[in-house]
């Protein structure tokens, strides 16, 4: 059989072309039949064994603009519950307060109202009631100024926290009338040095609940009230 011009040529093109080699040095494997990959290498669209198609990651695909968080849009807000407790904590805190306030007030009303007729009796001429006793006024610390024939006797139970140092001169030619020893040194600590008490024993009716918790609804500051 003879051999045609042009097998010669491409047989003799084929031979003469170098053959690339492997890097280690051998030689491509020979192509699989059809439908099937290299050797060492599953068909084209499956994924490698021992990973499957959740694990594929698309790098050259966008991250959604969703799945990034902003950072000034993460705002620290404060535990519900604790602020809840909080608020409830101040409340009990101020109406707590506010019942030590009205107790407060309605005490020394009481211990004012004690003190008057015995005060009046001690400064009135002998045989006669004439010393006059005044409303509660905050000029005097909500004490009650007793005078005769517009002097000034005396100061009844004046508030130690309402003294100012205005009210601490006016108060120190004067008497202050008290009804205790640990109201006297109350207000002592407030007062000159020079400062006269004369301290009456009364018995002061101690407020009610009821009573304190009303004043307390009707007079919200009544640290105004002494």
């Amino acid at each position: 059989m003879q051999e045609c011009r042009s097998c010669r040529s491409v047989g003799a093109v084929w031979h003469s072309a170098p053959v690339p080699l492997s890097p280690a040095g051998e030689s491509p494997a020979e192509e699989s039949p059809a439908g099937e990959s290299p050797a060492g290498e599953p068909p084209a669209g499956e994924p490698p064994a021992g990973e499957s198609h959740a694990e594929e990651s698309f790098p050259d695909e966008p991250t959604p603009v969703d799945a990034v968080p902003d950072p000034r849009l993460v705002v620290a807000r404060p535990d519900a519950a604790h602020a809840a407790i909080a608020r409830a904590t101040a409340r009990e805190v101020a109406v707590h307060e506010a019942y030590d306030r009205a107790r407060n007030v309605l005490r020394a009303r009481e211990r004012r109202r004690a003190l008057t007729p015995l005060a009046r009796e001690r400064f009135s001429t002998p045989g006669t009631l004439d010393a006059y006793a005044a409303r509660s006024m905050p000029s005097w610390a909500w004490g009650v100024p007793l005078s005769r024939r517009g002097h000034l006797l005396a100061v009844i139970s004046p508030t130690a926290s309402a003294i100012t140092p205005q009210i601490k001169t006016a108060l120190g030619p004067t008497v202050i009338v008290v009804a205790s020893w640990d109201e006297q040194e109350r207000i002592r600590a407030v007062t000159e040095s020079r400062q006269r008490f004369d301290l009456l024993s009364v018995r002061v009716p101690e407020p009610t609940h009821e009573e304190i918790v009303d004043f307390a609804r009707r007079h919200p500051v009544a640290s105004t009230w002494f």
